[in-house]
């Protein structure tokens, strides 16, 4: 029997993985199906890395003259906080971390008035932990943030 031309390369067009012969069609399909495995594995390990990253919350804290504005919100582990120099002078802003370390939020040290400084709770604060932000210009500018866990991460009693 005589088989159509696109039959005939088909047949000859053959490829081997490992000890398997496949055909060309085939191969198609086995990599489909590779990278439709690969895609949504993936996909779900970026989903489930990222959950905490989407949690995470952009607060303003707002500096004028000798002291920090009232603020309302309470921070959690990840959230970032923007420090706004809304003075005319100078100011150098630095973090006290509960273990007693000592973070400048600025390179130069200096906060130069209308700088926006940033700091992120760090991922591992716990429950309770408190960061002191203050000022080595003026010791005067003082505040004190208590983080506060989400339930997610809180231990089970």
């Amino acid at each position: 029997m005589l088989r159509n031309r696109t039959d005939a390369v088909h047949d000859r067009v053959r490829f081997s993985i490992g000890t398997r012969v496949m055909s060309s069609w085939s191969i198609v399909v086995w990599m489909f199906h590779r990278q439709t495995w690969q895609f949504l594995l993936t996909t779900g390990f970026i989903l489930c890395i990222s959950s905490i990253a989407w949690s995470a919350e952009v607060h303003q804290m707002e500096l004028t003259h000798h002291e920090f504005e009232p603020w309302s919100f309470v921070p959690k582990p990840g959230d970032r906080i923007d420090i706004h120099n809304h003075s005319d002078i100078v100011h150098a802003i630095y973090v006290t971390y509960p273990n007693g370390i000592v973070v400048n939020l600025s390179e130069t040290a200096a906060q130069l008035p209308g700088m926006t400084v940033s700091w992120t709770v760090p991922e591992d604060a716990e429950d309770g932990d408190e960061y002191v932000l203050q000022c080595w210009i003026h010791t005067i500018i003082r505040a004190a943030l208590k983080v506060k866990a989400p339930l997610s991460q809180l231990p089970e009693p």
